[in-house]
């Protein structure tokens, strides 16, 4: 009795197994790549036919002709990913905050009263992931002024920037969840060709 409820559990073990091991992730990888190709091949983003990241992941620009993501806890790096969970009255969130607030002074240099801005808090603050690709609109725009200034560009070329910024903003989906955002990957390859 006992021996031929082992085996029809051993049975049932290995049915579900192959279903749902093997079957089902089969069945839905294979949907995904028919339905969604862009998305399951990692939602890559080539320039000049080569890689140039994922429009899902954050990466970090270093160069003052580039605009800035938001700062990752984890260095942009995807294994391990997350936030450093350092509370308001963390000493090491304190110091992290005080040394990017230096940071962005160092970039803006006679535009740091732009650090008062709501839009510097973002800048100042890592993501939950450490891997977030966008910014708001108003930090990018922020940084339009430096950007341009780094890449010795006039005027005319800086409302360019503005433009390019305000068309490569993404409204919230459905126009009520999330808040409006930009892509920093994309902006700085935009930019590049101007």
């Amino acid at each position: 009795m006992i021996g031929r409820i082992i085996l029809q559990s051993l049975k049932m073990l290995m049915v579900l197994t192959l279903i749902t091991g093997a079957a089902y992730p089969a069945v839905v990888g294979a949907a995904a790549w028919i339905l969604f190709p862009y998305q399951a091949d990692g939602s890559l983003v080539y320039n000049d036919g080569k890689i140039a990241g994922s429009e899902l992941l954050g990466q970090k620009f270093t160069k003052n002709i580039y605009f800035m993501p938001r700062p990752s806890a984890t260095g942009y790096g995807t294994l391990p990913s997350g936030a450093t969970n350092y509370g308001p009255q963390d000493a090491r969130l304190k110091d992290a905050v005080a040394a990017r607030r230096n940071e962005l002074t160092l970039k803006f240099g006679s535009d740091a009263e732009i650090l008062k801005s709501g839009a510097a808090r973002e800048m100042l603050f890592a993501s939950a992931s450490g891997l977030d690709p966008h910014i708001s609109p108003e930090a990018a725009m922020m940084q339009a002024g430096s950007v341009a200034r780094a890449r010795g560009y006039d005027g005319a070329r800086l409302e360019i920037i503005k433009k390019t910024i305000e068309y490569l903003t993404q409204k919230p989906p459905f126009e009520f969840m999330g808040q409006s955002r930009i892509n920093v990957l994309k902006l700085n390859m935009e930019i590049d060709k101007i």
